[in-house]
């Protein structure tokens, strides 16, 4: 993944048909809100690689073209709704599946660790393989054992703290450099751009010794790799970093949860004694525990996303509305910025504002501007009106942002009445001089919606009938509700409206309750 929620995240797919969506029931899961519920399948056809669209929302592309279907190999750019990912080759495993592989290598395979691998063949058909030497005692695994026991409680109870993601890495790296006595070691992600990033380092403060070499022959071969002596490896003694660093024996083990790639661990010693096989064992148990803490902060992270999303919303929607779109059950994006051609705008102003100013207490003007304003926003959020509250003290709202109403003009229009008489009723009982409340109304096109991010969104309307709506409010007098031509014109006969008055509006006499 090159970008978005999963960025620098790397998934195997199998040969049998992948499903890539943002539901949980997909094989390739992305919690991105730009991507359909079932977006695309990957699946094989003979020796060829298709990519199908499953009639997402915002298309599936290969190469910049969108596609419904099409083959597709290694070194394509595709990309789901706003997510881009490229295809790379898988790299085949070309190693017998051993413990220990020759006399300088030992791989532990990802899969032997969840139960996946196929039983072992016998050693008489398994020709130049040095299988480990059996244990010698039960004292041996009882002190192995007590070692993983203790490292992995260790790091359970790192993993649970509250602590940000590089913390916690650096902590489980500290627990494990320590057991398995490495002379340095780093955590590595994979960033949005593929590209490994160090985020801890041990010791603190030191200089990451990272070889490419190693660390990406332990993720194709999706294996934890130590080597005793790097430098007299074969597979790595060419490796410029395993030279100049001085590198002799190295562990690497995948930072891995299911079928995705999320970075490495990377521990190596300079010195005589090489790691043993069960540090090899330890640090790719240790792999699936940060693999875990990876997803606990990334999931944290787009819990804290969801909630300022929806502490965003708020200030714009009723709550039954906002909840509807931060869960994003609909493939189609209804904040998606567009032109609502018969949306209502109603526009109001608070008035004597500078009176109340000269005469009251700061802290009183204060506490009675906000109340005023918190009452409109009630009572037009209980309308389904789309709400913005104004720094001026006024307030603009929209009927007809999410969804067509044929009648949004009329609500506008009886919402108008309905704040200017609570607004009045509010200031009843409090000491002169008090507010008042004149408003505008119109209806005609508006181009409203999302201006900003989907994680950050920034609700907007503009056109006509917002500018309308405001200068209607803006010359109306202490009371008054001035409908715009478009408006009268639309008014129900429940309505009563006064005569036509410069540029076609007419004031509200009365509406129906």
């Amino acid at each position: 993944m090159v970008n978005g929620i999963c960025g620098g995240t790397v998934y195997f797919l199998p040969d049998v048909p992948t499903v890539v969506g943002r539901s949980a029931e997909c094989h390739v899961q992305i919690a991105d809100p730009w991507i359909s519920s079932m977006h695309a399948l990957f699946e094989r056809r003979g020796g060829d690689l298709w990519v199908v669209d499953l009639d997402s929302r915002n298309g599936t592309f290969v190469d910049g073209e969108r596609v419904h279907e099409t083959s597709v190999r290694a070194g394509m750019r595709l990309r789901f709704g706003k997510t881009e990912a490229e295809l790379r080759a898988g790299g085949e495993v070309a190693e017998p599946r051993a413990i220990i592989q020759g006399e300088s290598t030992v791989i532990r395979y990802l899969a032997d660790l969840v139960g996946r691998q196929q039983p072992a063949a016998a050693p008489s058909e398994r020709p130049g393989v040095v299988l480990p030497m059996p244990r010698r005692g039960p004292s041996d695994i009882t002190v192995s054992a007590r070692r993983q026991i203790q490292v992995i409680n260790e790091i359970g109870r790192i993993s649970t703290s509250n602590t940000s993601l590089d913390e916690t890495l650096r902590l489980i790296l500290r627990t494990l450099s320590a057991s398995v006595g490495a002379e340095a070691a780093s955590v590595l992600l994979l960033d949005e751009r593929g590209e490994m990033v160090p985020h801890a380092v041990e010791p603190a403060g030191a200089e990451p010794r990272v070889s490419a070499t190693v660390v990406q022959a332990a993720l194709r071969a999706r294996a934890g790799i130590l080597t005793f002596d790097a430098q007299q490896d074969q597979r790595f003694s060419q490796s410029q970093s395993v030279i100049s660093q001085g590198i002799r024996s190295c562990m690497c083990a995948p930072i891995w949860a299911e079928n995705r790639i999320l970075g490495a661990l990377l521990l190596d010693r300079s010195y005589t004694e090489p790691f043993t096989a069960e540090d090899l064992e330890l640090a790719t148990l240790v792999g699936f525990q940060a693999a875990m803490a990876v997803d606990r902060a990334r999931l944290a992270d787009r819990t804290r996303a969801a909630d300022e999303q929806k502490q965003r919303l708020l200030r714009h929607l009723a709550p039954g509305a906002t909840a509807a779109l931060v869960g994003l059950d609909a493939d189609r994006d209804l904040l998606a910025p567009g032109l609502r051609s018969e949306a209502a705008v109603l526009g109001v102003a608070l008035v004597d504002l500078a009176a109340l100013v000269a005469a009251r207490p700061p802290d009183e003007v204060a506490a009675r501007v906000l109340a005023a304003q918190e009452a409109v926003r009630a009572l037009l959020l209980e309308e389904g009106a789309a709400v913005d509250v104004r720094m001026t003290g006024g307030v603009v709202a929209v009927f007809g942002l999410l969804h067509t109403d044929p009648q949004a003009g009329e609500r506008a229009l009886r919402c108008a009445a309905a704040v200017r008489d609570r607004v009045t009723a509010l200031e009843a009982e409090r000491p002169e001089p008090r507010l008042g409340l004149c408003a505008g109304v119109e209806v005609g096109p508006v181009l409203a919606g999302n201006f900003g991010e989907v994680e950050r969104p920034e609700l907007r309307a503009v056109g006509a009938a917002v500018e309308a709506a405001l200068r209607l409010a803006a010359s109306a007098e202490r009371g008054q509700v001035m409908a715009g031509p478009q408006m009268a014109q639309r008014a129900g006969p429940g309505f009563e409206l006064g005569p036509p008055g410069r540029a076609g509006a007419r004031r509200l006499v009365a509406a129906p309750r």
